[in-house]
């Protein structure tokens, strides 16, 4: 039998879990930056839109922020 392929249901919850799996946690992301982690929070799921805080996050995961939030990127960001 097939292992089942973990299908991530939104964006937001691929990008925490891929954090969760590589042991980054938001708080230290956020105290990089120099931001709070609910600005962090908001960027990755989506609901704000930051170039700066998109980038840090895709770096450490090892992914363009353009593969991580690839309909986001075409309208701007601050």
């Amino acid at each position: 039998m097939k292992p089942k392929k973990l299908v991530p249901t939104s964006q937001k919850n691929f990008i925490k879990a891929l954090l969760v799996a590589r042991g980054i946690k938001i708080s230290d992301i956020a105290k990089e930056l120099n931001v709070s982690v609910p600005t962090v929070s908001l960027v990755i799921s989506g609901r704000d839109n930051s170039r700066r805080i998109k980038a840090a996050v895709a770096e450490k995961l090892g992914f363009s922020p353009e593969e991580l939030w690839p309909e986001k990127q075409r309208q701007g960001g601050k």
